[in-house]
């Protein structure tokens, strides 16, 4: 009896992603710790070593990053959808794509009794957890991970 290779899975884990508005004088942050991985039909880069239907792990890590600045944080749910379906689209191998996202909180620091216009503190260890996965054409709503603190 043969080796058979399994169903696989491989990605970029715990990817620093913060974006600081400054489009106007009162600065906004949004600050994310960011986990893609994809699962599919990879067989030939585990038999062969052929990478192309591999989309490459800093790839997945400078997306998240480029999509932060030109299409902009709303909420984690919305971030990992849009990356999720963004990764299925140009992975033509990949049949799911799974973004986990942490995010952390930040307050503004007081100055004279009110939150200054750009200076930040985080509130704390709290954050915000959430998971999307996406399955071909479909995706499941993300539900809380668990919070941590």
């Amino acid at each position: 009896m043969g080796i058979a290779l399994g169903p696989n899975q491989y990605g970029k884990a715990e990817n620093r992603v913060v974006r600081i508005y400054r489009d106007t004088d009162r600065h906004e942050i949004r600050d994310l710790n960011v986990s893609t991985s994809l699962r599919g039909d990879f067989t030939a880069a585990h038999i062969t070593g052929d990478q192309g239907d591999v989309l490459p792990t800093d790839t997945q890590k400078n997306t998240a990053f480029a999509f932060a600045k030109e299409k902009g944080i709303t909420s984690p749910e919305q971030f990992g959808i849009t990356l999720g379906a963004h990764f299925l689209d140009v992975t033509p191998k990949a049949n799911a794509s799974r973004i986990g996202i942490e995010e952390y909180a930040w307050e503004r620091i007081e100055v004279n009794g009110s939150g200054h216009d750009h200076s930040f503190v985080r509130r704390g260890p709290e954050m915000r957890t959430r998971l999307v996965t996406h399955s071909e054409c479909r995706f499941w709503p993300s539900h809380a991970m668990g919070n941590s603190g």
